[in-house]
């Protein structure tokens, strides 16, 4: 019964990451006149733990292996799709993701997004949030941000 019980402990759900575009963060506020708006899906995934998942993807976890996603300086809103803890499991969870993924079309997903014409590579990623932040600099030899990042 303690597997039962600590499923019912679980608050799973599958959530949705809405961020402005990255012509809208480049170009401020006046940006806002874009006839498709400032918002766009940027990223669907699933978790036990919604809350914890959150703050693990804007970088302030716990988890030292953990660092803030590339995308997450564009101003994401967080909408969740709560499922009872008899729908928490994984299987349930892969199959509503996957659905997800592929009825919304998020533009940084890497997995089961492969034929979104508009999804961006990590490697991409990576060089539009050097140019975002400006004050880093990106080597493109070195495949990722310079000035002593870890990764």
């Amino acid at each position: 019964m303690k597997f039962i019980e600590r499923a019912r402990r679980r608050r799973a759900g599958i959530y949705l990451v809405r961020t402005r575009t990255h012509r809208a963060a480049m170009k401020g506020p006046l940006w806002r006149a874009w006839p498709f708006g400032e918002r766009e899906n940027g990223y669907v995934g699933r978790s036990n733990y919604v809350d914890l998942r959150r703050h693990c993807h804007l970088g302030a976890c716990r988890h030292r292996q953990h660092t803030m996603k590339d995308w997450a300086d564009l101003d994401p809103v967080w909408w969740v799709l709560r499922l009872p803890w008899w729908l928490s499991w994984k299987w349930v969870q892969a199959t509503l993701e996957a659905l997800a993924i592929w009825a919304l079309l998020p533009r940084y997903n890497v997995q089961l997004n492969t034929k979104n014409p508009r999804r961006v590579p990590p490697r991409i990623q990576r060089i539009q949030r050097a140019a975002r932040d400006g004050s880093r600099r990106f080597s493109p030899r070195s495949g990722g941000l310079s000035m002593g990042i870890k990764r």
